[in-house]
């Protein structure tokens, strides 16, 4: 199997919702430590404006099957929605591969 870099991108319809998107990524962080594949992740603040309210996720997964699996599970969807409403947030993920340590730059 080979890891995958899971890339989650929330925008916010404004900045206001940002404690809200602290603990909402605190509730997923509980959900998704135990489960099958997880490894591990980290959350990031972008840009802070009127039309840019962004946080990022980077999570590693065991293979992108398990992170297909999280992404559909009812306890993600279950915290979702208990969060938010489709006019308050955008979420999108990219799957990035991870970068091979073992590769020598000539």
């Amino acid at each position: 199997m080979s890891t995958i870099i899971a890339m989650t991108a929330k925008r916010v319809s404004s900045p206001i919702f940002f404690p809200r998107l602290t603990e909402f990524h605190r509730d997923m962080q509980y959900a998704v430590t135990n489960f099958p594949g997880y490894i591990k992740s980290q959350h990031y603040i972008g840009v802070q404006t009127d039309d840019d309210n962004l946080m990022f996720t980077f999570s590693e997964w065991d293979h992108k099957q398990f992170w297909d699996i999280w992404e559909t599970s009812k306890k993600r969807t279950e915290i979702i929605d208990n969060y938010w409403n489709p006019h308050e947030i955008k979420i999108k993920t990219f799957i990035l591969n991870k970068p091979q340590q073992d590769l020598f730059l000539l």
